[in-house]
C-alpha cells in the first residue's frame, strides 16, 4: 500500500514538472521564443507606423510653408501691378536712409479724380522693404503739394510696431528689388519660410506714363 502511494506521489510530481516545462500544444500558452518573436514583429510594425506619420507630418509642414509663400507673393505682386499700371510716374530710388538704417523703397505716383470735390488728387504709393522684420510695408500718401520728403514720410507713417497707418503687404520677405526701363517695371521679391524659398518676378507696363 505504501509502495503504491509512493509511486502515485512520484507520478504526480513528474506530471506537474512536465506541465511546467513542456506545455502541450493547443493549451493557449506561448513559449519564450514565441514571445520574443512577437515583440520584435510589434517593434518593427510600430517603427514603420512612426516613420509613416513623421513623413506625412513633414510633407504637410513643407507644403504649408510653400503655400504661404505663394500666397504672400500673389498678394504683393497683384497690388504692385495694379498701382504701376495706373501710374503716370514711377520713381525707382536707391535705398532711403531713415535714422541711419537703409530701406529699399518703391515710390509710385498716381492721380485719381475726386468726384465729390470735383478735383484730381495726387497720391504716392510707397512700398518699403524692412529687412529686420522680413516685411514689405505699404502706405498711401496724399500729395497736397507741400514739401515731400520721403524719409520723413517713411519714419512718421511706416516704421514702428505701434504705427497703424501702414499696411503689411507681405511677410517672409528676404529680398526686394525694382528695375525701371522706360515704361517697363521689373519687380522681384524673394521669400523664405522654414526650409522653403520662393522667387517671384513680374514685369509691368505703365499705362499712363508721362514718358
Amino acid at each position: 500500500m505504501m509502495h503504491n502511494e509512493k509511486n502515485h506521489k512520484n507520478k504526480t510530481a513528474d506530471d506537474l514538472h512536465n506541465c511546467i516545462t513542456e506545455p502541450e500544444s493547443g493549451n493557449g500558452g506561448f513559449s519564450l521564443v514565441e514571445l520574443i518573436v512577437s515583440m520584435l514583429v510589434s517593434m518593427i510594425v510600430m517603427s514603420a507606423v512612426v516613420m509613416f506619420i513623421t513623413t506625412a507630418m513633414n510633407f504637410y509642414r513643407s507644403s504649408n510653408e510653400e503655400i504661404k509663400l505663394q500666397m504672400e507673393s500673389q498678394i504683393a505682386m497683384n497690388l504692385i501691378a495694379d498701382i504701376v499700371i495706373e501710374t503716370n510716374s514711377v520713381i525707382v530710388m536707391n535705398p532711403v536712409v531713415v535714422d541711419a538704417v537703409s530701406y529699399p523703397v518703391l515710390d509710385v505716383s498716381t492721380s485719381e479724380y475726386d468726384s465729390l470735390n470735383a478735383k484730381t488728387v495726387n497720391y504716392h504709393h510707397i512700398i518699403v522693404y524692412d529687412s529686420s522684420t522680413g516685411k514689405l510695408l505699404y502706405y498711401k500718401y496724399t500729395d497736397d503739394g507741400s514739401s515731400y520728403i520721403l524719409s520723413d514720410i517713411i519714419r512718421d507713417n511706416m516704421l514702428g510696431t505701434d504705427n497703424l497707418k501702414k499696411v503689411f503687404l507681405a511677410n517672409y520677405v528676404t529680398g526686394f528689388s525694382v528695375v525701371q526701363s522706360g515704361d517697363l517695371i521689373q519687380v522681384t521679391i524673394d521669400f523664405a519660410n522654414g526650409s522653403k524659398t520662393y522667387h517671384a518676378s513680374q514685369s509691368v507696363n505703365m499705362r499712363n506714363s508721362d514718358n
